[in-house]
């Protein structure tokens, strides 16, 4: 019987996770390729050297704690960590998320 449940329970959590997974809306790499062109190439880099932080594994990262860069003093104290949420909440409104 414990094997029976083990078996159910595992078929419903593949299940959902085939369900949170379809439900994510696909990116546009195209889209997403102009926007960090138009907004971020200026200071940001995704490789080598820039007046911002490289970009790369920035998920996770807290907040102006890369070292060498000239962060503003509101996004030191912060406290922020980048998540996707917040990533996009900084990038439709930097003044908004970080005054």
């Amino acid at each position: 019987m414990r094997r029976r449940t083990n078996r159910f329970l595992l078929a419903g959590g593949l299940t959902l996770l085939a369900a949170a997974a379809a439900a994510q809306t696909p990116g546009n790499p195209a889209k997403g390729a102009d926007a960090f062109n138009d907004r971020c190439s200026s200071c940001h880099v995704l490789g080598g050297v820039a007046q911002g932080p490289n970009l790369i594994g920035v998920v996770g990262r807290r907040a102006a704690t890369e070292a060498g860069y000239p962060y503003s003093d509101p996004l030191k104290a912060s406290g922020l960590t980048w998540t996707p949420a917040n990533l996009d909440r900084f990038l439709q409104s930097p003044q908004k998320l970080v005054p």
